[in-house]
């Protein structure tokens, strides 16, 4: 009598095609309170897959860790995601893909500046030597100020953002409140950003004002928003 053996072929997917795995993903999250991990759930389980399984576009994938159902894997990646990040995983073995759906808050509050590129003169103070036109705040030197009153609180942190244009010569700086909550002194074209903590006796200002040399040159693109 003969007996006949039977064996089963399958990929690396515990039992199932991967094809067939990959296509029983439910979803895959990227949480605030684990911005290093990927979470993605299947309808299907799995036992075989490895971290190198998986790609994540500008990410390096350091451990895959499975729950006890296999129907949930997470990946951990070695930077941290961030809000506005938009993940893409990729599935090494079907080089199919699907999106991540980024749930981390925004690390800051609405943005508080109306005419962030200065459409009109009737938002911002101009202090003399300061003038709106085509789009920029300019200035042909001097130490007034281009500010706005009523706009931060006292001790509060904020990201500023700001775009020097045209620049001539000199230095500038935007503060918070007074020279007490400054930021770094620009002396170039280019777009800066940096958190500043508002501090002085004028606690609800936001301006801009030349350091030690006059600053010649034009401000765009302001941008301020709290720090959550």
């Amino acid at each position: 009598m003969k007996l006949g053996l039977k064996i089963r072929i399958v990929g690396r997917g515990g039992g199932i095609s991967p094809a067939a795995f990959w296509a029983s993903l439910i979803s895959a999250t990227v949480e605030d309170a684990a911005p290093t991990k990927v979470v993605m759930t299947f309808d299907k389980s799995n036992t075989d897959l490895v971290a190198t399984d998986f790609t994540i576009a500008g990410k390096t994938i350091t451990l895959l860790e499975r729950d006890a159902t296999n129907k949930i894997l997470t990946l951990t990646v070695s930077v941290a995601f961030e809000y506005g990040d938009t993940p893409v995983v990729t599935f090494v073995l079907t080089g199919t893909t699907a999106n991540v759906t980024n749930n981390i808050s925004d690390p800051y509050g609405p943005e508080l500046i109306e005419n962030i590129t200065f459409d009109d003169n009737t938002w911002w103070n101009l202090g003399a030597g300061w003038s709106i036109s085509d789009g920029t705040a300019n200035t042909s030197g001097g130490w007034n100020t281009l500010n706005k009153t009523d706009i931060v609180t006292e001790g509060k942190t904020y990201k500023c953002r700001f775009t020097i244009k045209n620049y001539t010569q000199g230095e500038i700086f935007c503060f918070l409140g007074s020279s007490a909550g400054r930021g770094t002194t620009r002396s170039a074209d280019g777009t800066y950003e940096e958190n500043i903590t508002a501090s002085g006796e004028f606690g609800t200002i936001i301006g801009f004002i030349s350091d030690m040399v006059s600053f010649v040159g034009s401000i765009d693109d302001v941008s301020l928003k709290e720090v959550l």
